[in-house]
């Protein structure tokens, strides 16, 4: 056993061994490691809650062992644990120092000892998710960062330079009652739980998934959690806490309404991902603790019955098994039916309880699915069309909006639009009356939609031409039916779909026109010098910049490179220069930014 030293502070309430040897060593005149050095104590041991360096410590100080031992966070392998509760490494305060004003300043005024050896460090100063001090409803204040591994938990020479300061942090400090998750964590360590579903997870993870779904809550599936600042956290913790004290029945309640909120976008898929944001990707992703396992479970319970899943999806890396529910776009897909087409279905057979929900958020039981698609697979319906004429489903499309394809209305309601076979046969013979029966092995004409697209132009472009008798040539496969084994000429066709010829060049024909590279033709359109026009590709018809050929002569005539003088009167450039200068002529002082030379015509010799 130690002799007890002259020179030692008493302990305060809830002080951390830590502190404690922090206040003994500068009572003392030296720094922490340097007093554990000088009486053979561990110092990472205490910090790390060895309770015989622990002890050690006591006697010297002539405190009470249980005193220091129960405000000790114990280092267990790569976990920690505070009195009966585990804690993670980043429960920990390790490089940073918050304190509360208030009790420094308490601290203070209730001791004859120096300011700097009376302040001493709370164990809930310590501890991450902990921001506002329970007794004071002050918010902490952080007094010292990024500490260096040298000075890191000499509490009295961490927060030094802040003593002086401490009346003008006071009157600077936030007012705030402790959150709801700070005071439920206190009363964990304390020993008494409150919260039966809480309860049963660990600190950690307790404090971890409050903060994640209270962020969620308050600032929207997709914020960053990296970037919440210190009162932001404290604002998710409380809002976080007060969802999952509800239990499994109020954290459902808040995926419901994340699920309700969600904004459909137009492309891309909608999974629990998008759905969740944050909340699915934070216990998919970042969190693979089984200390997590009850929050995963909520949610993939959640997701199984409210969103359609296929069997080949997974929540959090499990298959989803036997799907449940379809979606109007999942089942469209699965059955290879318009999703349009199969609304007016869903909806009409009382399916969606609220119509104006987009297709990803109208969900029915797969049963009921396989029962309505069945019925609708007898009739000839816009899905059936394109297989009955052989047609590709583009192709189709393009062909029913020019109206060459008609559709009818039978009776009231949209479910009775249908088309016509003897119609649908009548569009055939229209294409088909003039054929000539090909070869197998000639390969003279293209169906239509690949001459349409050899000839840059629509396939309903070409399905007229033939409609008008317009075509000398149309040939049929007898190996294929319906509207693919129409055959056409490209040659014939290209004459009747050109549009009008380029008034002018690309860009890119131009620079070896004038000679110039292609960054100097940029300098020059980007100062008007070259002006632009926009017009349809004949070709192609897609819309191309050109310069017309107005514009080139225009240019040509006014202006002329230093490299085209040099061509043409078979110098260096660097000699032409020179000639011009001496007899005063000057580039064109507005094109010095374009990367080329430039002088006006006229002034040349």
């Amino acid at each position: 056993m130690r002799n007890k030293l002259d020179l030692a502070p008493i302990a305060g309430v809830d002080e951390t061994p830590a502190s404690y040897l922090s206040r003994l060593a500068a009572t003392n005149f030296v720094s922490a490691r340097e007093f554990a050095k000088d009486f053979d104590l561990s110092f990472q041991s205490i910090v790390d809650g060895c309770s015989r360096e622990i002890r050690k410590l006591c006697e010297l100080g002539g405190t009470t062992f249980h005193d220091l031992m129960k405000n000790t966070v114990r280092r267990t392998g790569p976990a920690f644990a505070l009195r009966s509760e585990e804690l993670a490494k980043d429960s920990i305060r390790r490089v940073r120092v918050l304190i509360c004003p208030a009790c420094v300043a308490q601290d203070i005024a209730t001791s004859v000892q120096a300011p700097g050896l009376t302040a001493y460090g709370r164990l809930a100063w310590t501890l991450s998710p902990v921001r506002t001090c329970s007794r004071h409803s002050i918010a902490l204040v952080e007094v010292a960062r990024d500490l260096k591994p040298g000075v890191r938990h000499d509490f009295v020479r961490n927060i030094a330079s802040a003593i002086p300061r401490i009346p003008r942090i006071l009157d600077r400090a936030i007012h705030r009652p402790p959150s709801g998750l700070e005071r439920y964590l206190l009363d964990r360590v304390d020993g008494c739980a409150s919260s039966p579903w809480l309860d049963k997870m660990p600190f950690f993870a307790v404090a971890k998934t409050a903060e994640t779904i209270g962020a969620v809550a308050e600032y929207g599936r997709t914020v960053n959690l990296k970037k919440l600042s210190e009162n932001q956290r404290y604002t998710a913790g409380g809002a976080g806490f007060e969802i999952l004290h509800q239990g499994e029945a109020g954290f459902t309640e808040f995926l419901a309404g994340l699920h309700k909120t969600y904004q459909v976008r137009r492309f891309g898929s909608e999974g629990p991902q998008a759905l969740l944001g944050r909340v699915y990707t934070t216990f998919g992703q970042g969190l693979p603790d089984k200390a997590y396992d009850p929050v995963r479970d909520v949610i993939s319970r959640f997701v199984k019955v409210s969103l359609p899943l296929g069997p080949e999806q997974h929540i959090f890396g499990k298959p989803v098994g036997r799907r449940v529910l379809h979606s109007i776009r999942s089942a469209s897909i699965e059955h290879a039916m318009h999703p349009k087409r199969l609304r007016k279905l869903v909806i009409a057979s009382g399916l969606a309880p609220d119509p104006s929900l987009p297709d990803r958020k109208i969900v029915f039981e797969v049963e009921a699915a396989k029962q309505l698609i069945e019925r609708e697979r007898t009739s000839m319906t816009l899905n059936k069309v394109p297989q009955y004429l052989n047609v590709p489903t583009g192709t189709f499309r393009v062909l029913f909006q020019a109206g060459l394809i008609r559709r009818h209305s039978l009776g009231e309601g949209e479910l009775n639009e249908v088309f016509y076979r003897r119609e649908l046969d009548e569009f055939l013979t229209s294409i088909l009356k003039n054929s000539r029966e090909v070869p197998a092995g000639d390969l003279s004409g293209h169906h239509i939609p690949a001459a349409a697209r050899r000839a840059r132009c629509s396939a309903v472009s070409v399905v007229r031409l033939i409609q008008d008798g317009r075509l000398s040539w149309i040939g049929r496969r007898p190996d294929v039916r319906g509207f693919l084994s129409v055959l056409v000429k490209v040659d014939e066709i290209r004459p009747f779909v050109a549009g009008e010829e380029l008034r002018g060049l690309p860009i890119g024909k131009t620079t070896s026109k004038l000679h110039i590279h292609h960054r100097v033709m940029k300098g020059l359109i980007r100062l008007g010098a070259i002006r632009t026009e926009r017009q349809r590709n004949p070709v192609s018809r897609n819309m191309v910049t050109i310069i017309t050929y107005d514009e080139l002569s225009k240019f040509s005539e006014e202006f002329v490179s230093l490299f085209m003088l040099a061509r043409e009167r078979r110098k260096h450039m660097p000699a032409v220069l020179h000639d011009l200068r001496a007899i005063g002529v000057r580039p064109v002082h507005e094109f010095e930014s374009v990367g080329a030379t430039f002088f006006r015509r006229s002034e040349v010799p």
